[in-house]
């Protein structure tokens, strides 16, 4: 298996398929990858050359992949879940209209 993005590859697959395995590349990626560097999609990764290899290597460092992604992804989502939570815990909110959001004034509730 070669190792590639921090992770192996499969030898057995085709390259565009095979690049897949990484982390934060899909198919399209991994055929630009892969037309840049001028290798055919059809080529197994066994049947590259070591020198292929490290090409793909030092084009996937242009890439935020693997650990660096899922991080950055996660933090992401822990800030969604911090402003959700924010706004659950706020009440009125300058700019909404009391009629659409559940608030009643006073005297209203105590006329029914």
């Amino acid at each position: 298996m070669a190792r590639v993005g921090g992770i192996n590859i499969p030898d057995n697959k085709h390259v565009d398929v095979s690049l897949t395995h990484v982390y934060g590349i899909g198919r399209k990626t991994a055929q630009d990858i892969c037309d840049k560097l001028k290798i055919k999609y059809s080529k197994k990764v066994s049947e590259l050359s070591e020198e292929q290899l490290d090409k793909i290597r030092d084009e996937l460092k242009n890439f935020q992949i693997e650990g660096d992604l899922r991080r950055d992804i996660e933090k992401v989502c822990r800030l969604e879940g911090k402003e959700q939570k924010q706004m659950q815990e706020q009440e009125k909110v300058q700019g909404n209209l009391l009629k659409h959001n559940g608030w009643q004034k006073e005297d209203k509730k105590n006329s029914n």
